[in-house]
């Protein structure tokens, strides 16, 4: 039993040392793999994402105006039901 517990505190003390361990900083870096992004790329990510907001705009007004009918609907239909 203490044997048992001797190898696991010696594995979790080892872990500990591996996790925090920290990497040497005079080794070298890989340099970027992707390419350059030309700025004729960059417009068209730039207007890719401006629609993507402005559809989120609509979609939530849409939602909103959705959900005011609805809320409208339910109030009419329980008032007659009252009634």
């Amino acid at each position: 039993m203490r044997r048992t517990l001797l190898i696991l505190g010696a594995i979790l003390f080892a872990s500990f040392g591996i996790s925090y361990a920290k990497p040497n900083s005079t080794q070298e870096k890989p340099g970027p793999t992707e390419p350059k992004i030309t700025p004729e790329d960059a417009a068209k990510r730039i207007l890719s994402r401006q629609r993507q907001k402005d559809w989120r705009k609509r979609a939530n007004s849409l939602a909103t105006i959705a959900l005011c009918v609805t809320a409208r609907v339910v109030t009419v239909r329980v008032t007659s039901l009252r009634t």
